[in-house]
C-alpha cells in the first residue's frame, strides 16, 4: 500500500519525540562552522529553528519542506533571511537541479517524508555543485518502525521507509561519495532503548 501524506502526517506526530531528542542533541554537524556564505538547501526546514541556526552561521539558506503550514511558521520565524520553497523532498524544482549549492542539508524529521528514495538522492547529485557536500542527521531508518517498546509496529522493508541500504546506493549512483557514516545511541534512556540505533550521520562529496 502506498503511503498516503495523512498517514505520513500521523507517523510525524508519533515519532515526534524522537526527532525532539534529535534536536535536543544539537541540530548542525561540526562542518557547520565553514558554511558561511556558502549555498545550502535545507531539504525538510518543517517550521525552520534549523534554518535559524544555518542562518546564524552565515550560510546563504533555501529552504524546502513538503507542508505549506509548516513553512508560514518558517517565514514567520527567520524572516527574509532566508528563502522558502514549498516541494516534495523527491521532486525539487528545475531551478534547484542546477548543480549549484555548496551544501545539502537534511535534519531531524527528514527521512520520514521522503517518498522515493532514487529521486530524493538524484535530486541530491543533481542540486550540488562538484566538491558540494550532502549532511544527514535524523532518526536512524532501523528505529522508525519500532514503538517505545521495541515492538515492530511493520517491517523495516516496508514501503513507506527509506532504508540505509537505499540512501548509500542512491547517493553513490547520484556521483555522491560517501565519506562518513556514523550510527548512534539515543542520548538517554527517556528518548530510547541503547541496544537500538536511534541516530544517523551521514556525509558525502559530489565528484
Amino acid at each position: 500500500m502506498e503511503p498516503t501524506r495523512e498517514n505520513l502526517r500521523a507517523f510525524d506526530q508519533l515519532h515526534r519525540t524522537r526527532v525532539d531528542a534529535l534536536d535536543a542533541g544539537g541540530r548542525l554537524p561540526e562542518a557547520a562552522r565553514e558554511w558561511r556564505d556558502q549555498r545550502v538547501l535545507h531539504l525538510g526546514c518543517r517550521t525552520g529553528e534549523t534554518t535559524a541556526e544555518l542562518v546564524g552561521v552565515g550560510a546563504l539558506v533555501i529552504g524546502v519542506d513538503p507542508y505549506e503550514d509548516r513553512l508560514i511558521q518558517a517565514r514567520q520565524r527567520v524572516g527574509d533571511q532566508a528563502a522558502f520553497t514549498w516541494a516534495e523532498l523527491h521532486a525539487l524544482p528545475a531551478e534547484m537541479l542546477r548543480g549549484r549549492f555548496d551544501v545539502v542539508y537534511c535534519s531531524p524529521g527528514t527521512l520520514e517524508e521522503v517518498l522515493d528514495a532514487q529521486a530524493w538522492t538524484a535530486g541530491i547529485g543533481a542540486a550540488l555543485r562538484q566538491g558540494g557536500r550532502f549532511h544527514l542527521n535524523d532518526v536512524h531508518p532501523a528505529s522508525a518502525p519500532l514503538d517505545h517498546a521495541l515492538r515492530w509496529r511493520t517491517s523495516y522493508f516496508a514501503d513507506g521507509f527509506v532504508r540505509i541500504g537505499q540512501i548509500v546506493t542512491g547517493l553513490a549512483d547520484a556521483g555522491l561519495l560517501v565519506q562518513r557514516l556514523d550510527e548512534l545511541p539515543a542520548h538517554d534512556r527517556r528518548h530510547g532503548d541503547p541496544r537500538v540505533p536511534a541516530r544517523i550521520l551521514l556525509t558525502a562529496e559530489k565528484l
